[in-house]
């Protein structure tokens, strides 16, 4: 019975050889198929991290319109007008408006209030207030607005806009000065001004005064721009 089996197995051998097929010994397949399953595995991966960069950049968001807005008219129950921000954006910090003597005043028009400083001089004298960026923001200005006057004849003639961004160094606009009642409306592109957790100042200057104690004044301050939030 062995001889026979043995014999027949032979046989069989013979054949398989004469076709020019090939045996393999049991499971040789196997190390071609764990090399697939690293190679799906790698791809896996990167493909996460792929989507995790994505995802990263997705979680930026940008708001464009107002960063920080004075309109300078009263604030609840109080008869003067204020120097708070009227308007300011999300994850942006403005401050009150100020002065260089540290006390303006908000003086009452036509049905309206407006910044105004007294005793103007040449050298010293500014309007100014700062912008300042929440942690994981950061501010790009495009554009200001604001109007100006002079409450005297003898008042300012020429205004200045500059910005501590480069220590005050150069103006950023310039500008003639009108007598109240008439207002000069400004708009004025800002470029190369960004914004992060390092508070900008703005110093509104003004030359050409020939008289004492005269005044000088502001009116609808709006910085706009977009605001980026990393998350």
């Amino acid at each position: 019975m062995r001889a026979v089996q043995l014999g027949f197995m032979m046989f069989t051998l013979g054949i398989a050889l004469a076709a020019g097929c090939s045996i393999e010994p049991a499971g040789g397949g196997g190390g071609g198929g764990g090399g697939g399953q690293l190679d799906e595995t790698d791809d896996q991966d990167d493909s996460q991290i792929s989507d995790g960069d994505g995802q990263e950049n997705d979680n930026s968001t940008t708001e464009s319109g107002i960063v920080a807005q004075w309109d300078f008219e009263p604030v609840g129950m109080l008869l003067v007008g204020s120097l708070v921000p009227s308007n300011v954006a999300s994850h942006v910090t403005a401050s009150d408006f100020t002065s260089s003597d540290g006390s303006p005043t908000t003086t009452a028009g036509q049905g309206f209030n407006w910044l105004t400083e007294g005793g103007w001089t040449d050298e010293g004298t500014f309007l100014s207030c700062t912008i300042q960026a929440e942690d994981g923001c950061e501010i790009t200005l495009t554009s200001l607005e604001f109007e100006q006057a002079s409450l005297h004849e003898t008042g300012p003639t020429t205004w200045q806009l500059r910005s501590s961004a480069d220590g005050f160094a150069a103006d950023l606009a310039t500008g003639s000065v009108p007598l109240f009642p008439d207002f000069a409306s400004h708009a004025i592109e800002l470029t190369g001004i960004t914004v992060g957790q390092e508070p900008v100042e703005f110093r509104w200057l003004a030359s050409g005064a020939t008289g004492p104690n005269v005044g000088w004044g502001l009116d609808n301050v709006t910085f706009s721009g977009d605001v980026v939030t990393t998350e």
